[in-house]
């Protein structure tokens, strides 16, 4: 039988097999030095979304960069199966596959 921590690292070792470095939660955790985050309850890693909106888009205003993240972050409706269909397109438009990478723990080098 497996447990969830063989599971992870199993799972760790595949994305790393396919290209992707790993960034340990511990490093970015909101006490940390390194921090990428203010709270745990964060899942998006704000500072790599705001400056992969900003990459992405360098012509647009600075505001907007911050209200795509938070649009990107803070859904309207209280399922996931209902946001679905509001957010998906926000992703279309802002971000590319490459931007994945700056959003999550997991990047591709």
């Amino acid at each position: 039988m497996i447990d969830e921590d063989e599971l992870e690292q199993y799972c760790i070792n595949l994305f790393k097999e396919d290209g992707w470095s790993y960034l340990s939660g511990y490093t970015i955790a909101p006490e940390e030095p390194d921090a990428l985050r203010s709270d745990y309850r964060e899942v998006a890693l704000l500072p790599r979304l705001l400056e992969a909106v900003q990459r992405l888009n360098p012509t647009l205003p600075p505001a907007t960069f911050e209200e795509v993240a938070r649009t990107a972050t803070k859904l309207s409706e209280p399922t996931l199966e209902r946001n679905s269909h509001g957010v998906s397109p926000i992703y279309f438009v802002f971000l590319k596959p490459s931007t994945l990478s700056s959003l999550f723990p997991y990047a591709r080098d």
